[in-house]
């Protein structure tokens, strides 16, 4: 019979493989600390060179080097030098090699030279390309070299010569000036003439209508503005989840614009609902919803539809169709008619009309023309501040839209302005003593401002003004805007407020948890005047106010959309008495 003891060694061995035996069994050898003095001073070293083992000092002292005298060279010290390595021991016995060195005088740029491969160059484009980054007797840096070279392959790309090139064809160091002496060489190519867009992985919308809509025409000169404003006109088009920057492809000998998108299913929903408490017991659930279809007839077109039940027996709908790009032009005219109903006693009805016209891919035109009709229910014992008339208006708007994600904006900007003038004939004459007054000429400003902020990677900060006025020569309720709820002044009722004069704005503090999701904190406050309104024996008298509130919340990305949850709080509330509000918005 054999021995058992060898069996037992090699079972013994495969329990502790070699590799970790042996690498237990290696002795940690010391290391030694580096530190780098520049005259007198102490500079930072690379974690990977702030320490040496014994048998890696050659190798270590020689990356030191080459790395201060790397610093030294990009920053324009050609005269730097390593004067001598010491290695001093302390009264604990820990060692430290110390680098001492002197980067001496900083040269600077005695000369720069550009030639071309063209020699229009000298006439029609370098008198116009001023090398602020490179001016003579500039103290050098390696960055500040390669800030002119952008610059200038800058300059080329914004005439048409997308394809250039910038090469350094001599670098001469002149130690006994200190100076360097710099000599570009360009290559520019010929102008880009785009014959087309293509837009990849298009299967939900037209490619043709697509290709219209970022307002590049055929024999376009390719620059940066433009691949810049055509991708702006495709994230506004609010038809992609992405899209790419623009890159220019050839394909028969002809050039084109390519941009890569990521599409996201072009009708959308929003649904709102609130939870607001009563003082004593229960509460009331309001909310809202809205439809927006797209392409529903022609490519470009939209159908918006949207229904809010508010304050108790109050509720809206609003119906919208709106078409763009007419005539191949970014021309959009649409139709649109809303509906206010205050519980049984009035209804206003606004049929609206509008025309539109994009200046550039964040810049929007608007022209209105609208008529709003108010009924009064002459049949209820208590009558509301309202007389029954007919309204016509006219108005000018600028809408500018510039963000760099639809859905969670980090920086950018959104505004709005609205001026309308309008004459309104007053029919309810059971209700008016002074005849005067059956013809009321009104003049309306609205302004609506957000800016967004991201001043760090996950941090976003976005601030939002809001105004209206009107000015008339007399007021009824229906003359009003109402303001309020979940998407105006958060922690108050939906439309509790009503005022010829309002101004109110808040800032909000946003933390992204990701593309799609943040958690914020917000705080809003605001003022607002309610004119004195005297119809027939009622009156109802002036009111000025303050506002404010403060809240926090949640979105988050779900399957069927943005899950958004809020909980707001006006000074009128306790904190177990605010108000909540839970939304999602989606793609159908």
């Amino acid at each position: 019979m054999k021995h058992p003891f060898p069996y037992l060694f090699f079972i013994l061995l495969s329990l502790f493989p070699l590799n970790k035996v042996w690498a237990q069994s290696k002795v940690t050898q010391p290391k030694t600390g580096i530190k780098w003095i520049d005259q007198r001073h102490q500079e930072n070293l690379p974690d990977s060179l702030r320490l040496v083992n014994q048998k890696d000092t050659a190798f270590v002292f020689n990356e030191i080097r080459a790395y201060i005298l790397h610093q030294y060279y990009y920053s324009g010290y050609f005269s730097g030098k390593i004067d001598s390595i010491k290695l001093r021991t302390s009264q604990s016995s820990k060692s430290q090699y110390y680098f001492y060195s002197n980067r001496g005088l900083r040269y600077r740029i005695g000369s720069l030279n550009i030639t071309s491969d063209a020699d229009s160059d000298s006439v029609e484009i370098l008198p116009d390309w001023h090398p602020r980054y490179l001016f003579k007797s500039k103290p050098y840096s390696q960055k500040l070299l390669e800030e002119g070279i952008n610059h200038l392959i800058q300059f080329y790309e914004d005439h048409g010569y997308a394809l250039v090139k910038v090469f350094i064809s001599n670098f001469k160091i002149d130690p006994s000036n200190r100076s360097v002496h710099i000599q570009l060489r360009v290559h520019r190519g010929g102008r880009i003439i785009a014959s087309g867009v293509m837009i990849t992985n298009v299967h939900k919308n037209d490619p043709d209508y697509l290709a219209r809509i970022t307002g590049i025409k055929d024999s376009s000169l390719v620059t940066p503005h433009l691949l810049a404003t055509g991708r702006t006109n495709l994230q506004n088009s609010n038809l992609f989840d992405e899209v790419g920057k623009g890159d220019i492809v050839k394909e028969d000998n002809r050039y084109y614009v390519e941009y890569r998108v990521k599409e996201r299913n072009p009708n959308s929903f929003d649904l709102l609902v609130g939870y607001v408490p009563n003082p004593g017991r229960g509460g009331t659930i309001v909310g809202n919803g809205e439809l927006l279809l797209r392409n529903a007839i022609w490519n470009g077109s939209k159908l918006n539809l949207s229904f809010n039940r508010l304050q108790k027996y109050v509720t809206k709908l609003n119906i919208g169709f709106s078409k763009e790009w007419l005539l191949n032009i970014p021309l959009g005219v649409g139709m649109n008619f809303h509906f206010l109903q205050q519980d049984s006693s009035y209804q206003v009805r606004n049929l609206k009309f509008n025309g539109s016209y994009n200046i550039n891919s964040a810049t929007q035109v608007l022209a209105i023309f609208r008529r709003q009709t108010v009924a009064v229910n002459s049949n209820i014992i208590n009558l509301p501040p309202v007389l029954s008339g007919n309204g016509t208006y006219g108005g000018l708007g600028l809408n500018y839209q510039n963000v760099d994600n639809l859905l969670v904006p980090r920086h950018g900007m959104k505004l709005s302005i609205m001026i309308q003038s309008g004459l309104k004939r007053i029919s309810d004459n059971s209700q008016i003593q002074d005849t005067t007054r059956s013809r009321i000429h009104q003049k309306i400003l609205q302004f609506n401002m957000q800016p967004y902020f991201n001043p760090f990677r996950r941090q976003v900060f976005t601030l939002s003004i809001h105004a209206y006025f009107i000015e008339s020569d007399g007021y009824t309720e229906s003359d009003l805007i109402r303001f309020g709820g979940a998407k105006s002044l958060r922690g108050y009722r939906e439309d509790q407020f009503m005022a010829s004069r309002m101004l109110w704005g808040d800032a909000e503090y946003r933390y992204l948890l990701d593309p799609t999701s943040y958690a914020f904190i917000f705080g809003a406050e605001g003022t607002y005047l309610r004119p004195r309104i005297s119809i027939g024996n009622k009156t109802v008298a002036k009111t000025v106010g303050w506002l404010h509130s403060f809240g926090f919340g949640f979105a988050f990305q779900t399957k069927l959309g943005q899950l958004k949850i809020t909980y707001a709080k006006s000074p009128q509330d306790t904190f177990s008495n605010a108000k909540i509000h839970i939304s999602i918005s989606g793609n159908l």
